[in-house]
């Protein structure tokens, strides 16, 4: 079949095999960057930005027109781009290059809705091609968790080639082709539930608009005014939207990956509620007049202020009620929805009013409002993060200000809502404090107190105090805190009881001291050592004494400045002078550094989330061998104890990636009391571990009471059924997320419903009283502030009313 122009839609098909498209092309995008790139927040910036502008540029100019010659573009330009992150080191100056590969693929998407726009009413524009883009993001997520790198090397081909027989109505093709997926999936593990369900929820809602949709240019698309705005404040509400809405999206992201700790699980279900918004706005546009839309615009300002305040309080009063996972993803898929769904009416509407042919202009505009979200985020979380919110809400004021125009209360509203934006911005580090020291009471960290919290690219990072007391004079423990997920801890010393070890002071000698002090006798010289992580500069202090330099790459500045802040009489790192400390990706550090070690330590989280899944894989520890001068080591956690009685077990599919990468490795399994439950390896790429070292090592240092040392000469591992982790699959991300929310909400799957309640009603036996509803009464309910309400409330009245009054005088005489 020859590549020619497309035929004119006939029904919503195309529209929702184009989204699917720009939905799977994104998403690969996406994962090519984090996997073969960085994982930093520096690839994902360059994403969004470069493929808004793309976006922009293509509806904009008459460059390269035709919608079937952008997609070829397109798919040129994204395997160009894959090949070249593969075979390439990408340094810093080179990002330009991949700027412009991802500029050019999303032209496709600007010319899909500049030549789309005069054929479909803009309502069912957006609202299909949402859906599809919906689709394809949340697909793109699951069959990159099964299949790995292998999503992103076919899953943009296939998704284009439905979208190129869609626009040549051949639709039994594509249903062929979905049926086949669908088969391929029923074939492959458990997963087959998940796919079948997703791609017979797609097969039939797009079987239904194959058959009943039919597209009618009569639909309310010609220009209908229903206000007197002018275009440039029209302009200036669409732009505010696309703003506000990339911030809203950072926030929520925040708050639920903090309340559930899974990141890519939060994402999943923010993403999924937050474009479903988008549908549902698109679907009201038309059913709602300018004069519901302010009033409607103001309700929600308050509601947010209620979400962005409390939202993480009201997940308190849910654990602490004992409510089960569903009732969690529910509260997040409604706030994501209640926060989305307001912006996403303003676009078809003005579209609407102006009519079809104005579409371009307005969405290059809400789209250049977003990048412009995304600039202004970039800068402020990194110097000056408590300006976002109120940043966010001012505008918000603005916008419903202009929407109001000329009405008497437009100036009554704007002042309540600068002064309930001011009132939120004096008191946003309070609420912020409460509603944290709430949700971790509401976990069993009882009377605590809040010493740090920091919101990064990466991570929320809190460091709590507990006390056993409420009056908080008898201290009990010291914890660090990622996503709300224990990092480390330190119990202080009870009823007589010494203790000077925190949680880490195990792991880190066996991980980092054992293998330094191994190499270090064995060659009778210091090290050159690397330790990837290590964010709570534990290690530094440990290897000192056998290094002659020590870098650190941790990705998260957060991470580091809370331990350098309140574990410093803990980790000592500051008493060692031979170390350096370096803010990056440990895989782009690894690939761009022309250096060597005696040693590389990973002293990175479990492979629970993707940033972590991809260093802890067969490809990753390849590169980490590269990297070791002859006779070098490698020291890595198993996170537990290996035991081949398990073969998915994460402990197990560690070792067998070291065991396919390493010739010779020593495993440390601590069985037993007082070492606990880990596992280590030291892996050397040339001459074989000597145990007899290790061993006199551990005794000197008397730790070889509750351990069991296996060399791999020994065979003692069996890896029958293990599969290693890999870039070809990421089942563990998924199993990771799950394996958090079970810990997180005391769900373990092993446990009944009985002992579950137990669980629930032993933290309610401790009588937790929650700290946010008290601070609301005692700052908002007095004399006061009572007082201050009742003048702005004067105030609003004298604007609205007086204005009115001096009217009508004037019109008597």
């Amino acid at each position: 079949m020859a590549f020619t122009e497309f035929k004119k839609p006939t029904n919503l098909f195309p529209l929702i095999t184009s989204g699917f498209y720009f939905g799977i092309l994104q998403a690969a995008l996406y994962f090519a960057i984090e996997v073969f790139v960085t994982a930093t927040f520096t690839g994902y910036f360059i994403l969004i930005l470069t493929w808004m502008c793309g976006v922009v540029f293509a509806m904009k100019t008459n460059i390269f027109e035709g919608l079937h010659k952008n997609l070829l573009l397109s798919l040129a330009s994204f395997y160009s781009l894959l090949l070249m992150t593969m075979l390439f080191t990408l340094y810093s100056p080179m990002y330009f290059l991949l700027g412009l590969l991802i500029f050019i693929s999303a032209f496709p998407a600007g010319k899909f809705f500049k030549e789309m726009a005069n054929v479909v009413p803009s309502k069912a524009l957006f609202l299909h091609e949402n859906n599809g883009f919906v689709f394809g993001t949340v697909l793109g997520l699951l069959l990159f968790v099964k299949f790995g790198v292998l999503f992103i090397y076919f899953a943009p081909l296939l998704a284009f080639v439905m979208m190129f027989l869609s626009f040549k109505g051949k639709e039994i093709s594509v249903m062929v082709i979905i049926l086949l997926l669908l088969l391929f999936f029923i074939s492959h593990s458990y997963w087959s539930g998940v796919f079948a369900l997703l791609i017979f929820s797609g097969v039939l809602f797009w079987s239904k608009s194959v058959l009943l949709a039919t597209f009618s240019q009569t639909e309310n698309d010609s220009a209908q005014p229903e206000t007197e705005l002018s275009s440039k404040k029209l302009e200036a509400v669409i732009f505010i939207a696309g703003f506000n809405l990339i911030l809203l999206q950072y926030f929520i992201v925040r708050e639920f990956s903090n309340i559930i700790s899974a990141n890519e699980l939060s994402i999943l279900l923010v993403s999924a509620a937050y474009f479903v918004g988008f549908s549902v706005g698109y679907a009201l546009s038309s059913h709602l007049s300018f004069t519901y839309l302010k009033v409607i615009c103001f309700v929600t300002f308050l509601v947010h202020l209620v979400i962005f305040a409390g939202i993480k309080y009201f997940a308190s009063r849910l654990i602490y009620m004992g409510f089960s996972l569903e009732v969690f993803l529910l509260l997040l898929f409604v706030s994501s929805f209640l926060t989305s769904s307001f912006y996403s009416i303003f676009l078809p509407k003005i579209l609407q009013m102006k009519g079809s042919h104005k579409l371009p202009s307005f969405y290059s505009i809400e789209l250049i409002g977003a990048a412009s979200g995304v600039c202004f985020f970039l800068i402020v979380i990194s110097f000056l993060p408590s300006v976002l919110l109120p940043a966010y809400f001012l505008l918000f004021v603005m916008l419903y200000f202009i929407l109001f125009d000329k009405s008497l209360w437009a100036h009554p509203l704007l002042l309540a809502g600068i002064f309930l934006t001011g009132v939120y911005t004096i008191h946003q580090a309070e609420f912020h404090e409460k509603t944290t020291l709430d949700y971790y009471q509401s976990r069993g960290f009882l009377h605590p107190k809040l010493l740090f919290s920091a919101n990064s690219f990466y991570h929320t990072v809190d460091v709590l105090e507990t006390y056993a007391d409420e009056l908080q004079q008898q201290k009990r423990s010291k914890i660090s805190f990622l996503n709300g997920q224990k990092y480390f801890d330190y119990n202080y010393p009870f009823m007589g009881r010494e203790n000077d070890e925190t949680s880490l002071s195990e792991f880190t000698y066996f991980l980092t001291n054992l293998p330094a002090q191994y190499k270090f006798q064995k060659s009778e010289k210091k090290q050159r050592i690397l330790i990837l992580g290590g964010g709570s500069l534990y290690s530094i202090n440990r290897v000192a004494p056998y290094a002659s330099l020590t870098t650190v790459v941790e990705i998260d500045p957060s991470v580091i400045e809370s331990s350098k802040k309140w574990w410093r009489e803990f980790n000592r790192f500051d008493q060692a002078k031979n170390y350096e400390i370096i803010v990056d990706d440990a895989k782009r550090y690894l690939k761009n550094s022309a250096e060597l070690f005696d040693i590389i330590i990973m002293d990175i989280s479990a492979p629970y989330y993707l940033g972590s899944a991809l260093l802890h894989n067969k490809e990753f520890f390849l590169l980490v061998k590269s990297k070791l001068k002859p006779g070098g080591i490698f020291s890595e956690s198993t996170q537990g104890r290996p035991d081949p009685r398990f073969p998915g077990s994460t402990s197990m599919k560690i070792l067998k990636a070291v065991d396919e990468v390493f010739p010779h490795y020593f495993v440390i399994d601590c069985k037993s009391a007082p070492r606990g439950k880990r596992g280590f390896v030291i892996a050397a790429n040339s001459s074989p571990i000597a145990s007899d070292e290790i061993v006199n090592i551990l005794y000197d240092d008397h730790k070889l009471t509750g351990t069991a040392l296996h060399r791999s000469e020994e065979n003692h591992f069996s890896f029958e059924g293990v599969k290693p982790y890999s870039l070809y699959s990421m089942e563990g991300l998924w199993e990771g997320n799950l394996k958090r929310i079970s810990r997180r909400l005391n769900l373990n799957e092993n446990r009944n419903e009985d002992v579950r309640a137990s669980i629930y009603d032993e933290v309610k036996r401790r009588d937790v009283r929650f700290l946010f509803p008290a601070y609301l009464r005692k700052v908002f309910f007095n004399f006061p502030f009572i007082s201050i309400i009742s003048v702005i409330l004067l105030l609003s009245l004298m604007l609205r009313y007086y204005p009115q009054k001096k009217v009508s005088d004037g019109s008597k005489e």
